[in-house]
């Protein structure tokens, strides 16, 4: 495998020397990962030079000689990353170039009666891959496995609870009291950004039953600024305590971070499978109005209590982790 780093394709200039460094190597994304307004933000990921298991060990063994990985070739040209090959290019290979890993969560609100619901999304028929399967909050991994997994949390699930006499929150969530306002902030701006998509996809003429007039409506009359928010600060120790295996990130054999999850390897596709099971008990006197999805492909939410979980393929198409996620319950 190549080492782009040794190339010397790399501006001279600091900042692009390391954001060069940033799209190019799979290393150097894992300890610097892209900020949302630079170029490729989501559309370049880490490449694993290997997956292992070793019991209920999980390994991702990461080497600094490894390209990136590139969302399609037209990224791949438009950030001139020749030497990094595509999703596709490695979802169809032996393995041999290396593997995929994305992380997510399977994410439960437990009600004041100890009833979880588990919230999922519906795929867009026309999705590039998987169209019309439900799937959980997830993403390839472009950064460190915690910080993706709570990235994609925030990213990808939206919704309102009851609170304050019957006030309507969006709860944040974060886990370090430094990350608590800049999580406000992104939610801010993830709720404008909604608001604007939402109204284009809005009848012409009202419809209280259409479903984009009704997320609509919900946002513009209960979200007006940053402090409709609601937020919350994730314990860690909680965030997949009882989910089975720990999850190793090494860079060049040392390892960089563990957390809890769930792994499943799918061989076919080279990917390695995380999710984090988080459960979110709403306060007193509180409860789940209406969720949605938190980008703007504006996907269906589907929700789903614990207790039916298992019927849940006869129902509908379910993404490989997600079936895995049924099947290990069931044990």
């Amino acid at each position: 495998m190549p080492n782009f780093i040794e190339k010397g394709n790399i501006s001279e200039t600091p900042e692009i020397n390391k954001y060069r460094l940033q799209i190019s190597n799979s290393a150097e994304l894992l300890k610097n990962s892209l900020e949302e307004t630079q170029k490729g933000c989501d559309k370049v990921y880490a490449l694993a030079k290997n997956i292992r298991q070793d019991g209920n060990l999980w390994y991702i063994e990461v080497d600094s000689a490894y390209p990136t990985v590139v969302f399609n070739d037209k990224w791949k040209s438009d950030l001139n990353i020749p030497d990094s090959p595509t999703v596709n290019e490695i979802r169809g290979s032996d393995g041999s170039k290396g593997w995929l890993f994305s992380s997510g969560v399977w994410f439960s609100v437990e009600d004041n009666q100890g009833e979880k619901t588990y919230i999922f999304l519906k795929r867009d028929d026309a999705a590039p891959s998987d169209p019309g399967h439900l799937t959980g909050a997830a993403g390839r991994c472009d950064g460190p496995l915690k910080e993706v997994t709570l990235n994609e949390l925030g990213e990808e699930i939206l919704f309102l609870q009851t609170l304050f006499r019957g006030k309507r929150r969006v709860p944040v969530f974060y886990t370090e009291e430094e990350n608590k306002e800049k999580a406000i902030q992104k939610k801010w701006k993830q709720v404008k950004v909604l608001k604007e998509e939402l109204e284009k996809k809005c009848p012409q003429t009202y419809d209280e039953n259409d479903q984009y007039q009704i997320e609509y409506d919900y946002l513009t009359r209960n979200i007006e600024t940053p402090s409709d928010f609601y937020p919350v600060k994730l314990d860690e120790n909680d965030m997949g305590k009882d989910d089975p295996h720990v999850i190793v990130l090494t860079i060049n054999g040392e390892e960089v971070q563990r957390m809890k999850g769930i792994a499943y390897l799918d061989e076919d596709n080279k990917t390695l499978e995380i999710r984090q099971s988080i459960n979110y008990k709403l306060p007193p006197e509180t409860f789940l109005e209406i969720d949605m999805d938190g980008e703007p492909y504006l996907r269906e939410a589907i929700n789903v209590k614990e207790s039916e979980l298992d019927t849940l393929p006869e129902k509908y198409k379910c993404v490989f982790a997600l079936l895995k996620f049924i099947e290990m319950r069931r044990k």
